[in-house]
């Protein structure tokens, strides 16, 4: 009975697989790019809730964002990994850094999230050459790193190419590498790949072979229909230039002694719009080229060279992104708009965009009204007139009073009227073996003395006070006043 209900089980997981593969558009080798060079894209979380309603099936990523893959967790989709060129060298050089990176960005996400694979860099041949030496290192301390925690029969480790790395590829039986890079780089990658069971990956765009030749037809790189091309070589009929890229691929690694590496078109697309000087670009060649190539992928005729083969393949890209440098190309080879919608139909949404929940509702930015320069100016100005002018301070003329540096204490009436009117000078030392003798003085006293009020005498006795001694009167006031007072 347990051996029945296996096979039972088996038998109907077949027929699923079966009846998915024949429903047309829906193929498991159908991949797309999400780049993230732009400001106003929805969150991870809407992006998977929307890829949900699509008929792709595996995601790459160019950098190994924690949110992003977080958000893939659960959902079903393949995910490829991406490792940014500016860490390979580190990887190259440090196994023990490889194996942090593998730890903290693929072991602490799986089984949750479905990685399969983890991206080297990106086109590093050809935009990075100074990297070349530390390529492949980074690559074996990367799956050196899987190994020790289980997990190389799973998740693979390559890295995209530019088709740049090709330097001949008409007929398609004479693909080559370039000769600077096939012996230094080339050879020891390609049996990294072929131990491994790693893919090859390479950019594929029969947009940039168009717009750089002008003798091919664009029918050819549309997949429309058109006379074709047949290799001298081989006899294979080629009716489009996506075919005819892939075994190119395939030739230059055979002539290098590898026929069983597979090759994955890590990224191809066509833009929806351009500078007006770029050719081919346009909404219905983005379309036509992208729809063609879907339904290409779903049939899974495979090449010519290597047919009822899939070709897995990841369209470039998701979204369109504003930020990318370059001309206006480069920011719109999106299948979507920022805002979900479809920039293009090409068949591969099963039901319409869920709604954006997850994304914070936007507010509207309140910016202070600002008046033009020359109305502020006038406006200042009217301003300054219009207020009163401050007078200058006049100045005083009355005199300050100043107060005195030191107030002498409270004195009886008699003595507060002996205050001389400036301050005396000190007395001289006497000198020596000279006896000082009392002598009038020859200079009139003090103004306050002379006054009757001074000493409280009749008018008639003011007479006599410049005869007595000044030294005598101040010592003995008082009784001189009485003295006076008895005699007269």
């Amino acid at each position: 009975m347990i051996l029945r209900h296996q096979l039972a089980c088996i038998g109907v997981a077949t027929l699923l697989l079966l009846s998915l593969a024949s429903i047309p558009g829906v193929d498991a080798t159908l991949g797309v790019n999400y780049g993230t060079v732009a400001n106003n894209l929805p969150t991870p979380a809407d992006v998977v809730a929307l890829l949900k309603t699509t008929t792709i099936t595996r995601v790459k990523l160019y950098n190994a964002d924690p949110a992003i893959i977080s958000a893939f967790s659960g959902s079903g989709i393949s995910l490829v990994v991406g490792v940014s060129n500016d860490q390979i060298y580190s990887l190259g050089r440090s196994p023990s850094f490889a194996q942090q990176w593998v730890t903290a960005n693929v072991a602490s996400y799986v089984p949750a999230t479905n990685i399969i694979a983890i991206a080297v860099g990106n086109e590093v041949l050809t935009a990075s050459p100074n990297l070349q030496s530390s390529l492949v290192p980074a690559m074996q301390n990367l799956h050196t790193g899987l190994v020790n925690l289980g997990l190389a029969d799973r998740i693979k480790v390559s890295t995209p190419h530019s088709f740049g790395v090709i330097t001949k590829s008409y007929p398609p039986n004479m693909g080559l590498f370039r000769a600077d890079l096939s012996a230094d780089v080339f050879t020891p990658m390609l049996d990294f790949l072929a131990q491994t069971g790693a893919p090859f990956m390479i950019n594929a765009y029969p947009y940039f072979a168009y717009r750089d030749d002008s003798k091919l037809s664009i029918a050819y790189a549309l997949f429309e229909p058109n006379t074709g091309v047949t290799d001298p070589a081989t006899g294979l009929h080629y009716d489009n230039l996506f075919d005819a890229q892939v075994d190119a691929v395939y030739a230059a690694m055979g002539r290098l002694g590898h026929q069983d590496i597979k090759v994955v078109v890590s990224e191809t697309g066509w833009p929806s719009f351009g500078d007006a000087g770029e050719s081919g670009v346009g909404v219905t060649n983005a379309q036509t080229y992208n729809g063609n190539l879907i339904k290409h992928l779903a049939q899974v005729t495979g090449t010519p060279a290597r047919p009822n083969a899939a070709v897995e393949t990841y369209i470039f890209s998701l979204f369109n992104e504003n930020l990318k440098p370059g001309p206006a190309s480069e920011r719109n080879f999106g299948l979507f708009l920022p805002d979900r919608n479809t920039v293009y139909n090409v068949g591969i949404q099963t039901g319409p965009s869920p709604p954006m929940n997850s994304a914070p509702p936007l507010r509207r930015e309140i910016r202070p009204h600002r008046l033009p320069r020359p109305l502020l100016l006038l406006l200042l100005l009217l301003l300054l007139l219009l207020l009163p002018q401050r007078r200058p301070p006049q100045r005083r003329t009355e005199r300050l009073r100043v107060p005195l540096p030191l107030r002498r204490p409270l004195l009886p009436r008699t003595q507060r009227l002996l205050i001389p009117l400036r301050p005396r000078p000190p007395p001289r030392p006497p000198r020596r073996h000279r006896r000082r003798r009392h002598h009038r003085s020859s200079r009139p006293l003090p103004l306050l003395l002379l006054r009757s009020r001074s000493l409280r005498l009749p008018r008639s006795h003011r007479r006599l006070l410049p005869l007595l001694p000044r030294p005598l009167l101040h010592r003995h006031l008082r009784s001189i006043r009485a003295l006076l007072l008895r005699r007269w």
